[in-house]
């Protein structure tokens, strides 16, 4: 069976912008239905983390990642999103993710000045998470990337 990870920095309906976040539920859905192992990983934002009952939560791992001038500890955590059906795993990294606002924007609409920072240390996370840092025994086939946020993983796994 093909393993594919889709990595975003957004999917409706647990975090929307625009027609990313579409997108991103839609095509793991089509695929898990094709009999495709899929899974999704996004940030844990604030927001996004509010919205999910801690007992649907799990940690599956720890590890760290390199940030521009320190070293980030990553916490993974595990749920499931469209129900039951598809595991989505959470890159918890508080000092990046763990704020009010948007995925992009501070409450007052201005860019987050570490959004270079941010998806970085993502794609890093994201990336180690696909070598099976955490060994879980699950490594995918395929990582599908979703946009600027996720576009230095491709660079990252070579």
């Amino acid at each position: 069976m093909m393993k594919v990870l889709f990595a975003a920095s957004e999917a409706f309906p647990l975090i929307k912008t625009g027609g990313l976040g579409d997108v991103v539920h839609g095509l793991p859905v089509a695929l898990k239905q094709k009999g495709v192992d899929v899974r999704l990983v996004l940030p844990a934002y604030r927001s996004l983390m509010s919205n999910i009952k801690t007992n649907d939560m799990r940690v599956v791992g720890r590890f760290e990642v390199k940030g521009i001038d320190t070293i980030h500890r990553v916490r993974v955590v595990e749920s499931y999103f469209d129900g039951e059906a598809i595991p989505l795993l959470l890159i918890d990294i508080p000092e990046l993710f763990d704020r009010d606002g948007g995925p992009y924007l501070h409450p007052d609409g201005s860019d987050w000045f570490d959004n270079a920072e941010r998806f970085t240390v993502f794609s890093r996370a994201v990336a180690r998470l696909a070598l099976d840092v955490i060994d879980s025994g699950w490594a995918p086939d395929i990582v599908h990337c979703h946009d600027w946020q996720t576009a230095l993983i491709p660079a990252f796994l070579s």
